[in-house]
């Protein structure tokens, strides 16, 4: 039996003519700037920019491809032969054995880890490169069966994959910096993700911690739906790769979903999937929000020491003066309040000019 792939996940497709099992899947789907040149790549005639968000930061390096390594991969051959339980396992160590990109994704790791990036994490680093700076790419998802699932050297090349291109090349740089992996396979929504080695349960009581590659998302958060409201299966399939996996467990998670609760509580839910446009509002917003709740409790001191002078129409000097700050904190917080409405309004019509 002759095992191949021309995406991703789920989905079974019999051709009994020639033996074949084909596996279709669909997926779903006034910033600061830095730019980083990456050194002591082969030499190419041009280098390609790569862009994604950290926080309320924009990156940007350049990575020099060869044309000849890209080719070598496009139409290769991509299947396993037999009829074995474990045809999955091999069939992914395909994508992840090739030594062709090897050099490539080391340069990657070493600017994920050099000092211009204010994120110390590498976990969370290269899991916002994969989900910013590659693209999904809508059309290969609607037109599954003329395309076939990517080398991570082809992904990186394309600047754009689907769940299954996009999870593999993330497994690459995760494996190759020594870290543990599993791909989450879900038939029946057609999506695949990847899942990182934990110390705790996981998800899925796998051992492995969600990872979705598709677009910015938190590292743990498994969607409701995915695509076009999908649905995502409740027990998916946990394929851990054999013979081309790390070993090292992913041992800062906790820290991880610590700094996300923390910083949804200050900025909302929506926070790490917006813009750094639009988180740089919503920090604005916080911000606005502390200075609205001062100037109530100063408000309401003020109010409590104008009832304890027994002030009134002919008060005294000292009561005139507790009128007038007061007046002057009745006069901030409602100004405070017309702004904090505008800026409500210009992050929903931010977000809905994304969203267009």
């Amino acid at each position: 039996m002759i095992h191949s792939k021309s995406m991703s996940c789920g989905l079974y497709k019999a051709v009994t003519s020639l033996l074949l099992i084909i596996l279709f899947a669909k997926c779903g789907s006034d910033e600061e700037n830095y730019s980083i040149q990456i050194e002591n790549l082969v030499t190419s005639e041009e280098f390609e920019d790569y862009t994604f968000q950290l926080d309320t930061s924009q990156y940007t390096f350049q990575l020099n491809l060869e044309s000849e390594i890209y080719n070598s991969h496009y139409g290769s051959e991509k299947y396993v032969i037999g009829e074995s339980a474990d045809w999955q396992k091999r069939f992914w160590s395909i994508f992840l054995m090739s030594k062709d990109d090897r050099n490539l994704i080391s340069e990657i790791i070493k600017v994920l880890n050099s000092d211009n990036f204010s994120e110390k994490d590498f976990v969370v680093k290269a899991t916002r490169f994969v989900q910013g700076a590659i693209a999904y790419d809508h059309d290969k998802a609607f037109n599954i069966e003329d395309h076939e699932v990517y080398f991570p050297y082809e992904t990186i090349f394309l600047k754009s994959g689907v769940c299954s291109d996009k999870s593999i090349l993330l497994a690459k740089i995760l494996i190759q910096a020594g870290y543990q992996i599993c791909f989450f396979i879900y038939p029946q929504a057609n999506h695949m993700a990847l899942g990182i080695k934990v110390d705790d349960k996981g998800s899925y009581n796998s051992g492995f911690c969600f990872i979705e590659s598709t677009a910015y998302s938190k590292i743990g958060e498994i969607p409701e739906k995915i695509g076009d409201d999908q649905v995502l299966d409740d027990n998916p399939q946990v394929i851990v790769p054999e013979g081309s996996n790390g070993t090292k467990r992913f041992r800062n998670v906790n820290a991880v979903r610590n700094n996300y609760r923390q910083v949804e509580e200050k900025f909302g839910k929506n926070y790490f999937a917006a813009s750094t446009a639009i988180k740089k509002l919503l920090i604005k917003k916080h911000s606005m929000e502390q200075e609205m709740r001062r100037l109530k409790q100063l408000y309401q001191k003020d109010s409590s020491n104008f009832q304890n002078h027994n002030c009134n129409e002919e008060s005294n000097h000292q009561c005139r003066e507790i009128t007038e700050h007061w007046e002057m904190r009745i006069y901030n917080y409602n100004q405070l309040i017309d702004s904090s409405n505008n800026l409500i309004e210009q992050i929903n019509e931010s977000i809905q000019s994304e969203n267009e």
